[in-house]
């Protein structure tokens, strides 16, 4: 399972970096919950996370099938057959949903974990599709790979914010993670370029050449990103003497 899910591709880079959102909305809570809480708690919160993301992989690898085998690329879809996949598949999808019944902040969580559905639907799924849609395919892969899973952590372990402070903190997330990844998205288009670009993808980078997704990447990505994640940790009163250095680790 491990190979048909590609969890080699986003455990390390996408699914660790949220133990600190939840870690981070733990430490505002208080009283504090117990070790034996929060470990149960972050069980619970990583087994949705594994279900969410495989899901995620295994649909696009879905509709993804016919690029794959003319690039040689690893499918799971493939790989495991039509009626296997379909199974695996619905096993991910209750293994997204059930845990998260048991953890806090459950009516909100449910319409953000939704919304995460529907980007992977509106992304993979003809005839929207947005993976071949340009710009608009770079901002949905960017929402769903980064904003809104950093949107679910936060939400789960964080107290229930009054006020301005139920919008401000997500709002700064937002704006940091947003372009970090589509950043990521851009960079992965880029080194895919001759693969989609003989299977007939038009992804952003297919569209719009090479040197071109280089220069959205170096000239307005990644001067936004630094101040962004500036604010976002100001916003939790984080010192600001690691911001640099937590930036260029987290990078």
């Amino acid at each position: 399972m491990y190979k048909y899910l590609k969890i080699n591709q986003w455990w390390g880079n996408k699914i660790s970096p949220l133990m600190a959102y939840a870690f981070l909305g733990a430490a505002h809570g208080s009283p504090q919950p117990s070790a034996l809480s929060l470990t149960v708690q972050l069980l619970l919160f990583l087994l949705a996370s594994f279900g969410i993301a495989g899901f995620g992989h295994l649909l696009l690898d879905a509709f993804d099938q016919r690029e794959d085998r003319l690039n040689g690329k690893a499918n799971g879809w493939l790989s495991l057959g039509k009626v296997k996949a379909s199974l695996v598949l619905f096993l991910l999808f209750i293994i997204a949903w059930l845990p998260l019944y048991f953890l806090t902040h459950w009516a909100t969580v449910r319409w953000l974990v939704a919304t995460e559905f529907i980007l992977f639907i509106v992304y993979a799924v003809p005839p929207l599709r947005f993976k071949e849609r340009g710009m608009a395919g770079i901002m949905v892969d960017g929402l769903y790979g980064y904003g809104m899973p950093a949107l679910v952590a936060w939400t789960i372990f964080a107290p229930k914010p009054q006020g301005l402070g139920a919008i401000i903190y997500p709002l700064c997330l937002l704006l940091w993670l947003l372009p970090k990844g589509i950043r990521h998205i851009l960079r992965h288009q880029y080194y895919d370029f001759d693969g989609d670009y003989g299977a007939g993808v038009r992804t952003f980078a297919v569209g719009h050449g090479r040197t071109a997704t280089l220069k959205v990447i170096q000239n307005y990505l990644l001067p936004i990103e630094l101040p962004a994640m500036v604010l976002d940790r100001k916003s939790t009163r984080l010192n600001s003497s690691h911001l640099v250095i937590s930036y260029a680790v987290f990078c």
